[in-house]
């Protein structure tokens, strides 16, 4: 992963991931950290926004595409092999909850979209 100024666009450093071709990447600003979700090793690298250095590695149950956070402590992350949606705690770097979404369907085009109340609009999970 490449860290830039944004004005300059100057390269500040390099991160290496701790997986296989990070596909999506998030900053979730109530944790301070960015999150890549690496798609062919089926987890998420984590790495403290203010150091650029690595932090952690959460395993997923699949192969994630898009992620969203709700800013208050929740990151949720669709696993389109499995059409599953995970949350997961950013301070505690764990899975808490994951759940199926349509079975046999494709997730990758959809879009996760936080609600009023840390959920997702598409999907509860419970």
């Amino acid at each position: 992963m490449t860290v830039f100024n944004l004005k300059s666009l100057q390269v500040i450093t390099k991160v290496k991931v701790t997986g296989n071709n990070p596909d999506a990447i998030l900053y979730d600003p109530f944790s301070h950290k960015v999150f890549t979700f690496n798609g062919r090793s089926s987890n998420s690298t984590v790495i403290d926004a203010a150091s650029n250095k690595v932090t952690g590695t959460i395993d997923l149950p699949g192969k994630p595409e898009f992620s969203v956070t709700d800013g208050k402590g929740k990151i949720y992350v669709n696993i389109e092999d499995k059409s599953q949606v995970c949350m997961i705690n950013p301070v505690t770097l764990k899975v808490e909850k994951h759940g199926l979404l349509h079975p046999g369907k494709n997730q990758a085009d959809w879009q996760l979209i936080p609600g009023t109340i840390g959920c997702l609009q598409f999907a509860a999970i419970s």
